[in-house]
């Protein structure tokens, strides 16, 4: 699913290595050469196979509940792994994956909680003999469930005491729709973790103190070289945004954070977009905001006691006079990216994202009425707005999305397309970008701002739609 070359409609007609050949030969699938070795044979086939067969599975997705409790899901098919204080439980389990006993990763009540007559409970030796039900799996076993490959992965500390190899204590291997999934439970580096091969997606501990620490846990990424990182094991016992922004900078490929509660659908990824930067705005450090996408640090002004219940974990509390969050991010170039945000206010005419410097243009904001507009792409300040007949100052949380490109913009509201209309000539790059209020501090938000997001590209209404679930 994570491949870089994925084929066309007229690829996956290609259903025999002769027929591929053939047409490939008569210039009808001009990028046949899968594997760019300057010839179109068996190999370029397997990729072709390999491709096809992924997009025929339905979409695995994963939800996170904070410090090392996961949902992972494939249409009707669910799985947890280490369950521990979820919201409102529902017996919809069709396996459960236990790592080890540790109270922050087993909870008997949680599996109780999540249980059915057809659920099956799987984990380390310990764990079944404490639960007095299940499947017991050491390390290096595999077994299927519920159509699902499982594999242990020993999990043990190599430099401190409280996870000890001897206890055979697990990380899983998880193979579900044609993906390769590594949660590595509470480890440090081990031989184990360095020799697998060929992963999709790594759930790897970065939190230090008990577990491997956020530069270690990134070290150890360069070589078995997962397509996706997810950092787990911080934000709650052990583990700062720090140690998430240390391991992101570090890490080998391409890294997601997940805010507690929030969902991903791995199937989203596919188009390959950069984030380039990203403040989840779920805590200020200092008068620090940070950025787990890149460097661009935001620095909170006027009042820091701002946290509140956000859409996706915290948000930042904007009381529409003196307090907005200022930034070094700039877009090398205007040609082409995607900027979202959640929002919640009643105050109409005020700015949610405007570039800097001083004479900045308002990327996102509302007018008068409440409705969501932008300036950007107007032909400057003396040009005309696009406004969206959609009214966002309800005092409902609602998503936002401005896709900008050389020729389009749109507005979207909850992940449906709000306005759309053409580019004029658009202004030269700024320094920076600043969250709540405008780029002179007039018109300040009012209201609540949640997981502000920049892509380098213009993501497609399908994309917009998923972030907005």
């Amino acid at each position: 699913m994570m491949k870089s070359s994925r084929p066309s409609h007229v690829h996956r007609a290609c259903l025999a290595v002769v027929v591929c050949l053939s047409l490939a030969a008569q210039g009808q699938v001009p990028n046949a050469d899968l594997n760019h070795d300057l010839k179109v044979d068996w190999l370029d086939f397997a990729i072709l196979s390999d491709q096809w067969l992924a997009d025929l599975h339905p979409p695995v997705q994963i939800r996170w509940y904070g410090h090392t409790s996961f949902k992972l899901w494939q249409d009707d098919l669910i799985l947890y792994l280490d369950p521990v204080n979820l919201p409102q439980p529902v017996a919809d389990a069709d396996l459960i994956l236990v790592s080890h006993t540790h109270g922050d990763h087993y909870s008997a009540s949680t599996i109780r909680a999540l249980s059915s007559a057809h659920t099956q409970v799987i984990g380390a030796t310990s764990v079944i003999s404490q639960y007095h039900e299940g499947t017991a799996l050491l390390p290096g076993e595999t077994l299927e469930a519920a159509g699902i490959r499982i594999t242990g992965v020993a999990s043990y500390n190599t430099n401190k005491s409280n996870h000890p190899k001897s206890s055979n204590w697990l990380g899983f291997l998880i193979e579900i729709g044609g993906l390769r999934i590594y949660y590595a439970g509470d480890t440090d580096v081990t031989p184990e973790m360095e020799a697998l091969e060929a992963i999709d997606v790594a759930i790897i501990p970065v939190g230090g103190t008990y577990t491997m620490t956020a530069t270690e846990a990134a070290t150890a990424t360069h070589t078995f070289k997962p397509a996706l990182s997810i950092p787990s094991h911080w934000g709650s016992n052990v583990g700062t945004l720090a140690d998430v922004q240390r391991f992101v900078d570090q890490a080998y490929g391409r890294v997601v954070i997940l805010a507690a509660g929030q969902k991903l659908n791995f199937k989203d990824l596919d188009p390959a977009c950069d984030l380039l930067a990203h403040w989840p705005l779920d805590s200020i450090q200092g008068t620090l905001s940070p950025d787990l996408a890149g460097a661009n640090t935001g620095t909170l002004s006027g009042d820091t006691s701002v946290i509140s219940e956000g859409c996706i974990g915290q948000a930042i509390v904007f009381n529409g006079t003196d307090n907005d969050i200022t930034t070094t991010f700039a877009l090398t170039s205007l040609d082409q990216f995607t900027a979202t945000a959640w929002i919640q206010t009643t105050t109409p005419a005020r700015v949610i994202l405007a570039q800097t410097p001083a004479n900045g243009i308002d990327w996102l904001a509302t007018d008068s009425q409440g409705h969501l507009k932008t300036d950007l792409g107007s032909g400057g300040r003396s040009g005309q707005p696009l406004i969206s007949d959609t009214v966002i100052t309800d005092g409902l949380w609602h998503h936002i999305a401005l896709t900008y490109g050389s020729s389009q913009r749109q507005l979207y509201v909850d992940g449906v397309m709000a306005a759309s209309a053409a580019s004029a000539s658009g202004p030269t790059p700024g320094p920076g970008l600043v969250i709540g209020s405008s780029s002179t501090r007039t018109a300040p938000w009012q209201g609540l701002i949640d997981d502000v997001r920049i892509y380098g590209c213009v993501l497609s209404a399908e994309d917009i739609q998923a972030l907005a679930q």
